[in-house]
């Protein structure tokens, strides 16, 4: 599922387009997602420099684009590639939480019910979440 948002940019131009940038500018074109090969949208914009750009509906996930611009008027595109990069890292748990006390007294119940796979069905899950959770 694919689409594509426009933003105006502010005179002078911005050495680098980064999160900011994006809490700073309010969006002008955004488009509709479509599950099919291209989107297309006619808009009408003052003069001005722009940034396109092209998005999928799912956060995180990467594709190809091809954009098209078609004006009535002479324009200059140019092209601003960058890798895609994670902008917040990964949440990691320390391996000290995961096996505080806590987890191994409940891993310990878990495992008394659990078979040779470490496996549980729906009612041995019911009956430990009873025992490990009575009050919830």
């Amino acid at each position: 599922v694919i689409g594509f948002t426009g933003y105006p940019v502010p005179k002078g131009g911005v050495d680098c387009i980064n999160r900011s940038f994006f809490k700073k500018n309010k969006s002008l074109v955004n488009s509709q997602y479509s599950n099919s090969r291209q989107v297309s949208e006619r808009v009408q914009l003052e003069q001005g420099s722009f940034v396109l750009l092209p998005t999928t509906f799912e956060a995180g996930e990467e594709a190809a684009f091809t954009l098209r611009v078609y004006s009535s008027k002479p324009i200059k595109l140019k092209l601003v590639d960058t890798t895609p990069s994670l902008v917040k890292p990964a949440v990691t748990q320390s391996r000290s939480a995961l096996e505080s006390k806590s987890i191994l007294q409940y891993q310990a119940v878990f495992l008394q019910v659990a078979d040779e796979h470490r496996t549980v069905n729906a009612f041995q899950l019911h009956e430990l979440l009873e025992a490990c959770l009575p009050n919830d």
